[in-house]
């Protein structure tokens, strides 16, 4: 009898514990619901109540933030609150009463916390870009998380966080775990496709928790054409129509923008004209050197293409104009 009492005792526990704040002996006839469930610092967010039990329009509700009373009235069976600064906890409690003077109590603590992802696909882009790179149709992606979790005032070490990642709701058991806070995944080999990755990362005890999601949309990888000089290097603005003066030389730059590493690295390249392919000679093969004849007057198309023949979207081409004046 007493190991069954015990039993009891610890299953009634477990039950509190899950209910997600319902306090008393009439856990069940109110709960509270966090949309969404995780605000960050400053974010608003509503928390209703909702019971079985009871007619909720008639009756009168008082909502308490740590200990506090925010507002009251009848049928008042949700309450917007804004998310306190990093690293605070919320307890939200609502007190409903009915007119014979019965009443039901529910409480839930939101802990204010938040998740930095950051997408680093890996895809070319030159030195001189500033911008963030983006995922292309069969590359790979990595994705870092930066949790900010609290427990007792202090912040949880990184480390010592749960991380359960998800992609389209799949959940990737061999990189979740304990000090994971790093995804990879490879994009298809397909258009118009995107991905949602989903991080839920938690205490070790689980009483503190966040979610944060993200979606990663592959472009196409593109090509961009840029002068150069042997003394001052690479001018800043990319074009696609170029002058040289009769007699003098020039030489240009293809940039095979967002392409994934693998593929670029197996790349093949060709440079064209008026369909015929030119041979280039030079270390770098996406390096036209081009000389302009004496007293000539010409406008002449070039084209560029740059593709991994074992994919079908890590491919791009582009096409550029000379003009030779006087």
């Amino acid at each position: 009898m007493k190991y069954f009492y015990k039993n009891l005792i610890i299953a009634a526990s477990l039950l509190t514990a899950l209910s997600a704040g319902a306090i008393g002996s009439d856990a069940t006839d109110l709960s509270l619901s966090v949309s969404p469930q995780y605000p960050s610092a400053g974010e608003s967010f509503t928390v209703k109540a909702k019971s079985f039990s009871f007619d909720q329009v008639r009756a009168n509700f008082q909502w308490l933030l740590n200990g506090k009373i925010v507002s009251s009235g009848k049928g008042l069976s949700e309450q917007i609150f804004t998310a306190s600064k990093l690293g605070s906890q919320m307890a939200i409690k609502a007190i409903a009463t009915m007119n014979d003077g019965s009443s039901f109590k529910a409480q839930v603590v939101v802990n204010v916390a938040d998740i930095d992802l950051v997408v680093n696909p890996l895809t070319y882009t030159p030195l001189f870009y500033r911008g963030s790179p983006f995922a292309s149709p069969g590359s790979a992606v990595e994705i870092y998380a930066m949790p900010h979790l609290f427990s007792g005032g202090a912040r949880i070490a990184p480390k010592n966080l749960i991380y359960e990642w998800f992609q389209d709701g799949n959940k990737s058991s061999a990189q979740s775990g304990e000090g994971k806070n790093k995804f990879t995944f490879s994009t298809m080999d397909a258009a118009n496709a995107s991905y949602e990755v989903i991080l839920r990362a938690s205490s070790a005890s689980n009483s503190v928790s966040v979610e944060k999601s993200i979606k990663v949309r592959p472009v196409s990888p593109q090509v961009l054409f840029y002068e150069i000089n042997k003394l001052t290097g690479r001018k800043n603005l990319a074009s696609s129509s170029f002058s040289l003066r009769a007699g003098n030389a020039m030489s240009l730059l293809a940039e095979p923008y967002f392409f994934g590493l693998a593929s670029l690295a197996r790349a093949a390249v060709s440079w064209s004209t008026n369909g015929a392919v030119i041979e280039t000679t030079g270390e770098n093969p996406k390096i036209l050197e081009l000389t302009a004849s004496e007293n000539s007057i010409s406008s002449t198309n070039f084209g560029f293409s740059i593709e991994d023949t074992k994919t079908i979207y890590q491919r791009a081409a582009a096409e550029l104009t000379i003009t030779v004046t006087e």
